[in-house]
């Protein structure tokens, strides 16, 4: 059977494969619980097997299961839910995990949409967010392949994108903006560590964990370079937030088409509208080489101004970097969050954190052994997205109980249980 092979840059049409459809969001979703489900247990399984087990065998011989998988209801270990957005070849919906009940968003790419440069395109966000680990960029859990559609699992942002909220609300206040800013101009500065340049940054990219925790997401542009300052040739990205060198120069910097448009960014967070605007394309394109913009009457203190104005410059090399724009008058006193540590499946555990995602995997039935049995797999494995999501959830109790160590329960039967939450 014809396959995707996130390698390489492979792509061919599967034929076959039931549609996912257009279900809508439940109240209540379907969980298979660790204790029991409506199918008996299987032949030949032992009634105390571990819970991933467990559920991985009924997923297999449970016929209404079975038939759900087959109606793309159910895809690995997740069942799918409504429609979060839709874009030219992939749909985003929700999803949850069936051990774990983590939501997620499920970025859905059908295959027969897929040429050989959307393939490659796939193939470099797949290797981004494999390389990145920090808390304001959204997660990759897993990568689930039907014979008709591609599942990118990735963590879910339950309070929508910055545009839609100040859309909804007006612009932010210079306090939140800053709060706001600082995160994205930390994940920004990580990713050029990495180099990797995202190529797409904008306010419908930028999603809301919480409602001062935000994430930016998105990495279908994003790009490996050899080094930081390495010109590309390929014109992507919104046109408001393009930066005048991709309309004018046959190539450009990556790193610095970024600083851009987060001086984009930061205008439209605070004044409610975007610097540059035009009646057509070309008027816009007119206004962005001249650098035509202006700020509201009363909008925006000197220090915000100073730094639009540094990151909104014609001349690329004059455009501070991000840890340069880290440093600035306006977010002094305002240090942005730290990158994670990247981990790995085969080393030792060495934080609490991954102490704690690992003794809960233990209680799930998944042992060190399975853990490194599956690690050359690396997304495409169900214990490897499995790992990620426990771990993501560790480190946001830790977070949301104010690092004391407390844990956080889930409501609804068995699960309700301190360390046996999932």
């Amino acid at each position: 059977m014809p396959t995707f092979d996130l390698q390489g840059t492979r792509c061919q049409r599967p034929e076959g494969d039931a549609d996912c459809g257009t279900e809508k969001p439940l109240v209540k979703p379907h969980i298979i619980t660790a204790q029991g489900s409506r199918a008996a247990t299987p032949p030949g399984l032992k009634r105390d097997v571990g819970r991933f087990a467990r559920l991985t065998s009924l997923l297999a011989s449970d016929e209404r299961l079975v038939q759900e998988r087959a109606e793309g209801i159910r895809v690995g270990l997740y069942r799918l839910y409504g429609e979060l957005g839709s874009g030219n070849s992939a749909t985003v919906r929700l999803a949850v995990h069936q051990l774990t009940t983590e939501r997620v968003a499920v970025k859905v790419l059908d295959r027969a949409k897929l040429d050989h440069k959307k393939c490659e395109m796939l193939t470099e966000e797949v290797a981004s967010m494999e390389r990145l680990h920090h808390p304001n960029i959204i997660r990759l859990y897993e990568v689930v392949e039907s014979p008709r559609h591609i599942h990118l699992m990735m963590e879910y942002a339950p309070a929508g994108d910055l545009e839609r909220r100040v859309s909804r609300e007006g612009p932010l206040t210079e306090a939140d903006a800053r709060s706001v800013f600082s995160q994205l101009l930390a994940a920004v500065q990580h990713m050029h560590s990495k180099k990797l340049v995202h190529r797409d940054i904008k306010a419908e990219n930028v999603f809301f964990a919480s409602r001062s925790r935000v994430k930016l997401g998105d990495l279908g542009f994003s790009r490996r370079v050899s080094g930081i300052g390495e010109h590309l040739t390929q014109f992507c990205g919104s046109p408001s937030y393009s930066a005048p060198e991709l309309l004018s120069a046959a190539s450009y910097r990556g790193d610095r088409a970024d600083l851009w448009a987060l001086g984009v960014l930061l205008f439209f967070s605070v004044t409610g509208r975007l610097p540059f605007d035009g009646a057509s394309l070309a008027e816009l394109r007119r206004h962005i080489l001249a650098v035509r913009y202006r700020w509201p009457a009363g909008v925006g203190s000197e220090p915000c101004r100073e730094l639009v104005a540094a990151l909104l410059q014609r001349d690329p090399a004059a455009r501070p970097s991000a840890a340069e724009a880290g440093r600035c008058r306006w977010l002094n006193g305002h240090p942005p969050p730290a990158a994670g540590r990247s981990l790995s499946l085969r080393a030792a555990p060495v934080t609490a954190q991954e102490r704690e995602a690992r003794a809960r995997l233990r209680q799930l039935g998944v042992s060190e052994t399975t853990l490194e049995s599956h690690r050359r797999r690396g997304c495409h494995s169900p214990v490897t997205g499995l790992y990620r999501m426990v771990l993501h959830r560790v480190c946001r109790e830790e977070e949301e109980s104010g690092g004391s160590g407390k844990q956080l329960w889930l409501r609804g039967g068995d699960r309700c249980k301190q360390c046996t939450i999932l």
